[in-house]
């Protein structure tokens, strides 16, 4: 094992041999973990990660445009007098946005944003700023009509950003400590990073090791400890402000799927589950989330 690029310790843990598991493609991937800081490190990345993002990888493709009543519900959220309340029972993405407190001129960079269907969605709900994603394997290369869809690294990127996001995209980066370091070199004075990825100090990974969906063999590169991640944030001289679990009850079914040796992609959880075992797993989600154990942490750190 390399330097972690969370902690910076170079001792090696256990390792753990994954495999592919979303479309079914096998191999054997070996994760080893961190001994400073329980992280962990896929030890050999595949030369050629492109046939491990199809063309129906979910964050690609064109994105759906936002229904007038979801435009409605998404701007009282970020912008309207109160609307923050609303944050505990918004989807992931939103709750961490609005933690983020956008001003409606704010400039958003959102590192690796697929298809840009978070950033269309803020544009639609009034975010009049200047909006971009960057996303090396992005499908699209877009320069008009919505925001623009950069097919380059974040190192490329001028400008400045009041907010820079990773919304589960640092965990598929090769170096996220240098991902990080480039972000906030994008930072505005008094700007905010959001970062939500799955984190190995979480019920999932104990339970499930492996087998556990969001390991997510090969594509998720490093997958970080609470402590390695909140370690790396500082380090870089931002204030960690706000912290809290976001898992959802996908971590919890579809790794009982992984178990049974079975695929997810394309899959409805409906044809493998009943109702009353799918309202179980959202209840057990909603439960490690408030014990601080889910297997997804999101944070907001800020500059200056």
């Amino acid at each position: 094992m390399i330097e972690c690029p969370w902690c910076g310790s170079d001792a090696v843990g256990p390792s753990y041999d994954a495999t592919e598991q979303m479309y079914g493609l096998g191999g054997t991937f070996v994760y080893d973990e961190c001994a400073g800081c329980g992280s962990l490190a896929l030890r050999d990345v595949p030369g050629d990660l492109g046939p491990y993002y199809p063309a129906d990888y979910y964050s690609y493709g064109v994105p759906a445009r936002l229904s007038p009543a979801r435009r409605v519900a998404l701007e009282t959220l970020l912008f309207r007098p109160g609307g923050r309340l609303l944050a505990p029972t918004a989807p992931g993405r939103y709750r961490a946005v609005a933690r983020a407190g956008l001003r409606r001129d704010a400039r958003v960079l959102d590192v690796g944003g697929g298809d840009g269907k978070l950033v269309d969605e803020l544009r639609a709900a009034g975010l009049t700023g200047d909006v971009r994603v960057v996303d090396p394997y992005a499908r699209l290369d877009r320069t008009a009509g919505g925001a623009p869809i950069l097919r380059t690294d974040l190192s490329k990127v001028t400008g400045t950003f009041d907010v820079v996001m990773f919304h589960h995209s640092l965990e598929h980066h090769p170096d996220p400590a240098r991902a990080v370091h480039d972000a906030v070199a994008r930072l505005a004075p008094g700007g905010v990073l959001v970062v939500r990825v799955p984190t190995v100090t979480s019920e999932c990974w104990s339970r499930y090791g492996v087998d556990w969906v969001e390991l997510d063999a090969p594509r998720h590169l490093h997958l970080p400890s609470e402590d390695g991640l909140v370690g790396l944030l500082e380090s870089t001289g931002l204030r960690v402000t706000r912290r809290w679990r976001d898992g959802e009850a996908f971590g919890l079914w579809g790794s009982e799927l992984y178990r049974r040796g079975e695929t997810y992609a394309g899959t409805d959880p409906h044809d493998h589950f009943s109702d009353a075992e799918l309202r179980g797993y959202e209840r057990e989600t909603r439960r490690m989330n408030r014990a601080d154990t889910g297997g997804r942490i999101a944070l907001i750190a800020r500059s200056g």
